[in-house]
């Protein structure tokens, strides 16, 4: 009750300091080392990698770090090599990118899939409080997904970005997990972290591109660390708990939503166009938050599996988003229609074998 509490308090906190459009989505794009490095890191090694990496430690031994591993050095990627070009383009989300490279059409199509994929890692962070708080109140699951969740909610709608940030500050192989698995996390969680919504709005945080690439890359090589320390986790728990009947329950770590990179793509990319064109003022940023917000708590109460629900997010994000907006950043030749082709027969793609092979 005291951490949600100051929670609360952190998100008021960021009420107070989110005054613009800018300073709710972006914290006014002025963060400097030490808040970037944390929001930064805090955006990857929320409940899906802890609880997520936890389990894979527990089944599987030191090999469960890839997961963390390859989401580490995606932001050490991002903050590298994209970064400097994102900064320059001070804009709000992934698919101003397209709008910017193709025309209206390709941006409206991805935010979609966008929508889609941050949703989905919304619920995983939700998924993870459920976990923790039903292992510690004994509560039922619906109760601990209300309950967790409807914090998160309350304090990313009052405060934006600025509060997410506030509250993100405060067997021994490893291929045992099997070198399928481990190809296929740098495939979609690698790939992943370099277009997620959710990851370049914390790129849009900072101060300038100095802060972008050291504090950023500071940031993923803790990332690969926490793998290690998380999977070590799981091991001890498969010795102290080795009948334990959830591995999802082997650690309890309270973590953020990812809420505001959903409300983000809706006002930013979705409602304009509704609207005829008129942007979303800091009133609609906060009422779409918390409407997101509801969204993402029904969907938890359904969806049960945290690493499941990460790889479906980021299945539909880097099989529909990776080859377009690359090719936005980097491809001169690039076009609309091979842009919108490529979203559709990628996202299609994904969601075929996702069918057929789970």
């Amino acid at each position: 009750l005291i951490y949600a509490a100051g929670m609360l308090v952190l998100g008021w906190f960021g009420m107070r300091r989110a005054k613009t459009h800018e300073d709710y989505l972006v914290a006014g794009r002025n963060l400097g080392p030490s808040l970037y490095m944390g929001t930064m890191a805090a955006t990857v090694l929320g409940g899906a990698s802890t609880v997520g990496t936890v389990k894979l430690g527990y089944v599987h031994g030191i090999s469960g770090f890839w997961l963390c591993a390859a989401l580490g050095l995606g932001i050490i990627a991002l903050n590298l090599f994209l970064a400097k070009p994102l900064l320059r383009l001070r804009i709000f989300t992934v698919t101003q990118v397209l709008e910017k490279r193709y025309n209206p059409m390709a941006r409206q199509a991805s935010a979609v899939i966008m929508l889609a994929y941050a949703l989905m890692i919304a619920v995983t962070s939700t998924l993870a409080i459920g976990t923790v708080l039903q292992v510690l109140f004994d509560l039922p699951f619906w109760g601990a997904i209300l309950l967790g969740g409807g914090v998160v909610v309350v304090y990313s709608t009052i405060g934006g970005m600025w509060s997410l940030t506030l509250t993100d500050i405060v067997h021994f192989n490893l291929t045992t997990i099997g070198w399928d698995t481990i190809i296929t996390y740098f495939l979609i969680y690698f790939f992943g972290i370099l277009i997620g919504q959710d990851i370049w709005q914390r790129v849009f945080t900072a101060r300038d591109e100095k802060v972008a690439q050291r504090a950023g890359t500071t940031a993923g090589v803790y990332c690969v660390i926490y793998g290690l320390v998380c999977a070590l986790i799981g091991m001890c728990a498969h010795v102290l708990l080795p009948d334990l009947g959830n591995a999802n329950n082997a650690f309890a770590a309270i973590v953020n939503a990812g809420l505001l990179a959903a409300s983000t793509v809706l006002t930013e990319d979705l409602l304009p166009k509704l609207r005829g064109g008129k942007q979303s003022s800091l009133g609609i940023n906060r009422l779409f938050t918390l409407l997101t917000g509801i969204a993402v708590l029904g969907i938890a109460l359904v969806v049960v599996d945290v690493i499941s629900a990460l790889t479906l997010a980021y299945n539909l994000l880097v099989g529909g988003m990776l080859v377009p907006l690359i090719g936005a950043i980097y491809w001169k030749r690039a076009t609309t229609a091979g842009a919108i082709t490529s979203m559709g027969l990628g996202f299609v793609t994904a969601l075929v074998f996702m069918f057929k092979d789970g």
